[in-house]
């Protein structure tokens, strides 16, 4: 915009519809996923928060979330979730949590939501601003982001991908000052928080950065077996057991964007669509092949349009998780700052493939899809919740063999040459 009142009314436009569209968060409560025991309100900060105070006050913290709930908030029959669930969140989720669980929950609730918010726009704003923005503008779009349905969905949800994402932007950050241990530190917290965060070894072996892989791993596992020291024996087996159950509940869920989710919903018998084969072998050597597949894609993409060997695993690793929701798609925004804004240096516009994909991916699941099971029709799996789906794979595709985008610079070396 050449204009300085019109880039003046768009930043105000776009900081007020960030911290508007945080504010309608704060107290909101997501229907659960379509599922036999549709009609349970909840979000996975309730999860972390139950256990968190179950474990400081001698109940066992894996628990029935449900059982934990009637103990702990018995006035709180409003906040539930469907029966037998239990948290699949690491230990270490529990540990971060204790001090919010001092709070009343609506409080710590709250709390969660705008930390959340907070650690997004920073996380995005400073990926921007490490791409040469300024601070002003780097922060408005930080802040901006916030309006992104993908980032919606994530705080709706009282994810804590906001804090993965974080830590993701600032090893990067460190790997471009060649601070690999560093690195490796932050990536290894990230996959003890969350497993797909750990998949990003895939880029540093890429770029063969060994001591930030071999950081990551040490780092990720010490963490991992720390926390589950602190919280004991008997509450770690709880929360081995919540994780198997809670892929076998959710493998085939229709909200599961990951390729290896496709197998089961298609091919094995699940509460989500009816089927007229039962062949979970075959369900499982097919979804074993594709994250393979996936990984190989990882470690050989050329990275044409991101041109960053670390980011451009990050699409395929989420195409690779067991289990993936549209609000992870947010470790895949700075692979879309980075096409855009390498295209801008050059002058053109990214790829189309990349730019349809890109587009799918931040807008994720559409709403009003239907979430009773007996409701959801094969075309609606195929073309309403497979879209993210759809989005991340043409983006991986069109980073692998799209044109390659060049700054003015790089264009102008290679005719000198």
């Amino acid at each position: 915009m050449p204009s300085v009142a019109a880039r003046r009314i768009a930043a105000a436009a776009f900081i007020v519809l960030g911290v508007s569209s945080v504010v309608t968060r704060v107290d909101f409560r997501p229907e659960h996923d379509a599922s036999p025991e549709a009609g349970a309100i909840t979000d996975d900060f309730l999860f972390d928060y139950l256990s968190a105070r179950a474990w400081r006050t001698g109940l066992e913290p894996y628990d029935e979330t449900g059982t934990l709930r009637t103990l702990l908030l018995p006035d709180r029959p409003d906040l539930s979730a469907p029966a037998g669930q239990r948290n699949p969140h690491p230990p270490v989720m529990v540990l971060l949590v204790v001090p919010l669980s001092f709070l009343g929950y609506d409080f710590a609730h709250a709390t969660w939501i705008l930390l959340m918010a907070a650690l997004y726009a920073g996380a995005l704003g400073w990926f921007v601003h490490t791409l040469g923005t300024s601070i002003l503008t780097a922060s408005t779009v930080g802040v901006g982001a916030l309006a992104i349905p993908i980032v919606q969905r994530g705080l709706s949800f009282a994810q804590h991908d906001a804090l993965l994402l974080l830590l993701v932007v600032a090893a990067w950050g460190r790997l471009r000052r060649g601070r690999d241990l560093a690195a490796g530190w932050m990536i290894g917290v990230a996959g003890a928080a969350k497993l797909f965060p750990a998949l990003l070894i895939l880029g540093l072996i890429r770029e063969r950065r060994t001591r930030a892989v071999g950081t990551t791993i040490a780092v990720g596992a010490a963490v991992t077996v720390l926390s589950a020291a602190i919280v004991g024996p008997d509450a770690t087996s709880g929360w081995l057991g919540a994780s198997s159950s809670n892929f076998d509940r959710w493998r085939a869920g229709p909200l599961n964007i990951s390729l290896m989710g496709l197998p089961f919903r298609w091919l094995s018998r699940n509460p989500w669509r009816e089927v007229s084969v039962d062949l979970p072998v075959l369900a499982w050597t097919v979804a074993v092949v594709v994250a393979l597949a996936c990984i190989v894609a990882a470690l050989r993409t050329p990275a044409r349009v991101s041109a960053d060997m670390f980011w451009s695993a990050a699409p395929w690793i989420l195409l690779a998780s067991p289990l993936a929701w549209d609000h992870y798609a947010a470790l895949v925004l700075p692979v879309v700052a980075l096409g855009i804004h390498r295209a801008s240096k050059a002058g053109e516009l990214p790829p189309l493939t990349f730019a349809i994909g890109a587009a799918i991916v931040v807008i994720g699941t559409l709403p009003g899809l239907p979430v009773a099971a007996q409701e959801i029709s094969d075309p609606v799996l195929l073309f309403g919740y497979g879209l993210p789906t759809y989005g991340l794979l043409l983006m991986a595709i069109a980073d692998w063999r799209g044109k390659r985008v060049m700054s003015g610079a790089e264009g102008r070396s290679l005719q000198g040459s």
